[in-house]
């Protein structure tokens, strides 16, 4: 998030960053969080569709649609049935799993080890739209 901000010039708000545990509930607080700040926010990216669909929850009871109103993107498709379909980044986490075993078998054999950057995709699903 912070290096996607850096790379388009956009300037990086540390209020916009908030942590949360991973319940639907904490969808809710983030939502009123979000509701309670003066500046209005165009799009919310959450970490798994339990915290979405909390999220989306509470938005909807504060007359906010999605996405419509608002777009959320979600980083964890867990694959747990939602009543969303929610836009996704795919974090590859099988190779990611791969990669983390390999670099650790270089460690423990005294090879040296990199940095390494996954590919990732974009599932637009129902959550986002273009923006006007």
């Amino acid at each position: 998030y912070i290096k996607a901000l850096k790379a388009e010039g956009i300037p990086i708000n540390p209020n916009n960053i908030l942590i949360s545990s991973y319940w639907s509930k904490s969808g809710i607080e983030v939502a009123k969080i979000i509701l309670g700040k003066m500046e209005a926010q165009d799009g919310i990216i959450l970490m798994d569709q339990t915290i979405a669909s909390g999220c989306v929850e509470e938005l909807q009871e504060q007359g906010i649609t999605v996405p419509e109103n608002i777009s959320i993107v979600i980083f964890d498709d867990n694959n747990r049935n939602s009543a969303y379909n929610f836009s996704k980044v795919d974090l590859q986490l099988k190779n990611m799993g791969i990669q983390a075993i390999k670099t650790l078998r270089d460690e423990i054999e005294g090879r040296s080890t990199t940095d390494r950057c996954l590919d990732v995709t974009f599932s637009p699903g129902k959550s986002t739209t273009k923006k006007k």
